[in-house]
């Protein structure tokens, strides 16, 4: 009977850890702090990341890329070198297409795209990552990566048509196969895509 009690006890306590940890998915900010977006509605667009001057939690990206290749390093030679590819080289393998490939489809029904070769578009979208959070995945307890992401829509000459601030996106899932931070991120960007999409679809 104690045995079935502390089991149940300690099921109820990782739960309510495992919520607390991933509530953040639930919770993001977006807002248009300037222009209307309806002028995208039906437009070809160039887009454009950049990850200048990222958070990543409460560390500058230098520091905390550089205490990461050193911990890997200094567990096996080489495999801090081998993350650092892995964590640039995933923004154009996996983040960026997947958040092309979601806001394209996204975009169908009001014809606006996005192209990272769109050299004839009226209208570029730099999408700036100023913070970013892993999360985690250790089975029962995890924590949703976050991302927070300026998307300004410049046009030829430069000048900002469109500004849309969001903040708290985050991973979605929740005790699932997101183990690798490279998924997490990447359902980040998805996510991104949908409701930078959403914006320009509900602008009247």
């Amino acid at each position: 009977m104690f045995n079935k009690l502390l089991l149940t006890l300690i099921f109820f306590v990782v739960t309510v850890l495992q919520f607390d940890l991933s509530a953040s998915a639930l919770y993001y900010t977006a807002s248009i702090t300037k222009g209307d977006p309806k002028i995208l509605k039906g437009q070809k667009l160039k887009v454009v990341f950049v990850y200048g001057g990222m958070m990543v939690g409460e560390m500058k990206e230098a520091d905390y890329v550089a205490g990461k290749v050193r911990d890997y390093n200094g567990k096996k030679t080489g495999s801090g070198d081998k993350w650092l590819a892995e964590w640039k080289g995933n923004r154009s393998s996996l983040f960026e297409p997947e958040f092309i490939k979601e806001f394209n489809y996204q975009g169908e029904k009001i014809k606006t795209s996005v192209q990272t070769a769109a050299d004839d578009a009226i209208y570029t979208l730099v999408i700036t990552t100023t913070y970013s959070e892993p999360g985690f995945n250790a089975g029962p307890i995890a924590r949703a990566a976050r991302i927070n992401a300026t998307c300004e829509f410049k046009d030829v000459k430069g000048n900002t048509v469109v500004t849309m601030v969001l903040d708290n996106i985050a991973s979605p899932t929740m005790m699932n196969d997101d183990f690798e931070t490279s998924t997490r991120f990447t359902e980040c960007y998805v996510r991104l895509a949908k409701e930078v999409a959403k914006a320009i679809k509900k602008a009247k």
